[in-house]
């Protein structure tokens, strides 16, 4: 299995998604390490408050939702998967 550079962050979304899901659906979401930032509606607002937090660092950014697409290292979509509750 490959790593990701966010394995780390992968997994505490996936860890918090349920109770994300309750009150932040469709907001955007910033996390680094196992720690995660503010929502916002704007992902724009996401990044630039995630950078002022956690500097110029790599920072998982992801939209709170149950369906998720992935993307092939030349950018296609591959798949799209959703969650269930």
């Amino acid at each position: 299995m490959t790593e990701s550079m966010f394995d780390i962050e992968i997994e505490a979304f996936m860890d918090n998604l349920d109770s994300m899901l309750g009150t932040n659906e469709g907001k955007y979401v910033a996390f680094k390490g196992k720690e995660h930032g503010d929502f916002w509606e704007c992902e724009l607002d996401c990044v630039k408050t995630a950078y002022d937090k956690w500097g110029n660092v790599p920072i998982f950014i992801r939209q709170v939702s149950r369906e998720y697409q992935i993307y092939g290292k030349n950018g296609r979509s591959l798949d799209i998967f959703s969650l269930t509750a």
